[in-house]
């Protein structure tokens, strides 16, 4: 969300300059004369034009267990906000969340004042909020959402911490390799320059790759800008965001990954909806919203038209080849029953344990075959080096 700089007089004819976050200008504007702000200058900052607000979960967690508790004990939203706002370490979102008490203020619902900060709250909290104001009791609708972030952060977690170890031994990988190709090999080079002989063959290929290794990483460093600024571009058109999700969904391994990843998110996501109070197509509404930009939007549409013209959610499932058969056949009994809602959570229980288990194996092997890939080629590179040493003899005649 953009950030502007404003220089402006207040009410007391004092001179005030400062910076304030909004969706536009316009918007950033209004805020400012609400506060009795006389704007003489408003610009976007340059540095941080379109700049993603974000907040960490942990800290969004934090303030949405505040404000529940607060509204619980019989407080006014505006005042439960006041004092969250104050209290947020995280001076950015303590900024957005002054501005949405303003806006509450000024006759706004709670759900509208958020909806205005697209990139701080997600759409399953706004959601959340519209059941929650619909049905007068917000505190229920937050508390359905804390449980849902409460997993997700769990989800994370768990997920951050299967990969870290392997991440850390890849890196590891390339700094030790540019290290020796970059410091050691060279200075090798140089010696076996005046020997003025013929070097063995591993020898003359680990000195050629140190030769050409400065454009191989020039080149990787150009793939990588090109590739940020395509994914920099794709951000605004929805169609290429897709093609570009539904090629990572084909990636071996990783595209598996993120597919059960989603289905978690998914079904994690209805149930929250429906516990809150939402209707089953108004919450499919809200996901195909969220999902827009994915290779699940489409699908997700179709599943909604499905269920709207009478299809049981299941068999909608089912025809879109969505989830697995188990899954599918427990979300069958979830509306048989009468009782969707605890079902998908079971079923995001189901693929939270699958993906756990993928994880567990594939980073069991990953990690022995990654740690005897480093030690070949590191130990190839050095016995290549010596190499010639061995046979010093021989080479100086």
């Amino acid at each position: 969300m953009p950030e502007f700089s404003y220089s402006a007089f207040d009410a007391d004819g004092q001179k005030r300059q400062g910076s304030i976050i909004a969706p536009s200008k316009s918007e950033a504007r209004l805020l400012l004369e609400k506060q009795n702000f006389f704007i003489e200058t408003l610009s976007a900052s340059l540095l941080v034009f379109d700049r993603q607000v974000g907040v960490k979960d942990k800290v969004f967690l934090q303030f949405n267990k505040e404000l529940s508790s607060l509204l619980r004990a019989g407080l006014p939203l505006v005042e439960s906000m006041l004092i969250v706002s104050n209290r947020s370490d995280d001076p950015t979102f303590g900024a957005v969340l002054g501005q949405v008490v303003s806006l509450l203020k000024d006759g706004c619902s709670f759900s509208e004042a958020c909806a205005r900060y697209p990139n701080v709250f997600d759409d399953i909290f706004i959601s959340n909020l519209k059941t929650g104001e619909k049905s007068g009791n917000l505190y229920h609708a937050l508390n359905e959402y804390q449980k849902y972030l409460n997993q997700r952060i769990q989800f994370r977690g768990k997920l951050k911490k299967a990969l870290a170890y392997p991440l850390f031994l890849v890196f590891t990988l390339v700094a030790v390799l540019g290290f020796l190709f970059v410091f050691i090999v060279p200075s090798f080079s140089e010696l076996f320059a005046s020997f003025n002989a013929e070097l063995p063959l591993a020898t003359q290929v680990v000195m050629s790759g140190a030769h050409f290794f400065p454009y191989f990483a020039a080149l990787a460093l150009a793939v990588a800008i090109v590739f940020y600024l395509y994914w920099r571009s794709a951000r605004g058109n929805e169609a290429l965001q897709q093609r570009l999700d539904a090629l990572r969904l084909k990636l071996p391994l990783v595209g598996e990954i993120i597919q059960h990843s989603r289905y978690i998110q998914l079904t994690r996501n209805v149930s929250t909806m429906l516990s809150a109070g939402m209707p089953l197509l108004t919450a499919l509404e809200n996901l195909q919203s969220v999902y827009r930009v994915t290779a699940f939007g489409g699908a997700l549409g179709a599943i909604k038209d499905d269920v709207m013209n009478g299809s049981a959610f299941h068999m909608a499932l089912s025809r879109q080849g969505f989830m697995s058969e188990q899954a599918i056949k427990l979300i069958e009994v979830g509306e048989s029953s009468g009782d969707l809602e605890r079902m998908l959570s079971e079923v995001a229980d189901y693929f939270e344990g699958v993906l756990d288990e993928r994880l567990s194996v594939i980073m069991s092997l990953f990690e022995p075959v990654l740690m005897l890939v480093i030690g070949f080629m590191v130990g190839g590179i050095i016995v290549s080096m010596y190499l010639p040493i061995f046979y010093l003899a021989e080479v100086v005649k």
